[in-house]
């Protein structure tokens, strides 16, 4: 008889035709320049997605200002940890917005590329993670040196 692979074998059994195309690492390559480039074309949107949680931090900072600091007389550790903690949630919600903001209005693309096959659902998040961590790591720094020398 006739030799099946085993992708074809599953093809038959799903009712669906085994994908072909380009590579996971070529995928994700290209969504993640794509991505990248996205990013870097929409400037106020970059502007604004590290100067709000700057500048809520440095807001956060200011109303704890020298929380964290252990030679006044009305040193207390649950402001300081309430200090720290504040401005910790702040950065994630500060990192988190404009994923989740932007998430909706990509929807649609990633829909329709999806369902043609251009690309799995693992090397989009992965592109889009490739590029969201260095900007969100940049966040979390200007963060925390931002409000560590108030605290």
């Amino acid at each position: 008889g006739e030799r099946r692979s085993l992708a074809t074998s599953l093809g038959a059994w799903t009712g669906s035709a085994p994908r072909r195309g380009a590579g996971i690492l070529t995928e994700v390559y290209y969504l993640a320049r794509r991505e990248k480039n996205s990013l870097l074309r929409d400037r106020a949107g970059l502007v604004a997605a590290i100067a709000a949680p700057c500048c809520l931090n440095l807001l956060f900072a200011g109303i704890f200002y020298q929380a964290g600091d252990r030679e006044r007389p009305n040193y207390q550790v649950m402001t300081h940890f309430g200090a720290i903690s504040q401005i910790a949630i702040g950065g994630m919600f500060g990192a988190a917005q404009p994923l989740l903001l932007s998430f909706p209005l990509e929807a649609a693309l990633f829909k329709k590329e999806y369902g043609v096959g251009t690309y799995t659902a693992t090397t989009y998040f992965a592109a889009k993670t490739a590029v969201e961590v260095p900007k969100s790591f940049l966040v979390a720094a200007l963060t925390w040196l931002l409000s560590y020398w108030l605290l």
